[in-house]
């Protein structure tokens, strides 16, 4: 485990932590954009700071119960990083509720559980202990797959596409807007003009 700052959050009565240098930022809860989408646990898209951001429904995503967004419910927005190529995925994060940044280092903590073959596994980098309470450290780098996370890149991606589309289209429209009302004050002006050339 790093030593570090952790942001803590809760989802299903668990405590989780993820470094502070992963956390893009926490949001308030709003209702994901739904996509049409294949995969599940995708709740949708949301905009912040200019960049369109998958958002994943994390108990979904840890198998567990799904229970409806209330005033303690937020987005955490995740950094995911490619070490093989030097890229950085964004994905927002559902959880229940968020906590506190806590200060966790190597004596508070203790390498992730015998686990077997678990998806759980896979995430779990180690498991620290504040207060009496058991906190669970995960890496963001390895809680999706490389599939996944194609797949979040992608949606995001036709997802910009889609809006940058709809974009031009709009202004084409005003373009064309602009124009029909520039000829139609043409010909009132040259009717106006016409009609009174006839009364000289």
């Amino acid at each position: 485990m790093r030593k570090g700052q952790y942001l803590t959050f809760n989802i299903a009565n668990t405590c989780y932590a993820v470094n502070v240098f992963r956390v893009q930022e926490v949001l308030p809860y709003e209702k994901p954009q739904e996509l049409p989408c294949p995969d599940p646990l995708i709740a949708g898209i949301i905009r912040s700071r200019n960049t369109n951001i998958s958002v994943i429904n994390m108990r979904k995503k840890f198998g567990l119960e799904v229970k409806e967004a209330d005033l303690d419910t937020h987005i955490i927005v995740f950094e995911v990083h490619d070490d093989e190529n030097g890229s950085m995925t964004l994905f927002g994060g559902i959880v229940d509720s968020v906590k506190e940044v806590i200060p966790l280092d190597e004596t508070d903590s203790e390498p992730a559980p015998e686990l077997g073959a678990s998806i759980a596994s896979r995430f779990i980098s180690g498991v620290g202990v504040k207060d009496g309470q058991f906190i669970i450290i995960l890496n963001p780098d390895t809680i999706f797959s490389f599939e996944e996370l194609s797949s979040i890149q992608k949606l995001s991606n036709n997802e910009k596409d889609s809006q940058s589309e709809i974009f031009r289209k709009e202004a084409v429209m005003q373009m064309e807007r602009a124009a029909r009302e520039n000829e139609a004050m043409k010909k009132e002006i040259i009717s106006e003009n016409e009609e009174l050339s006839d009364t000289d």
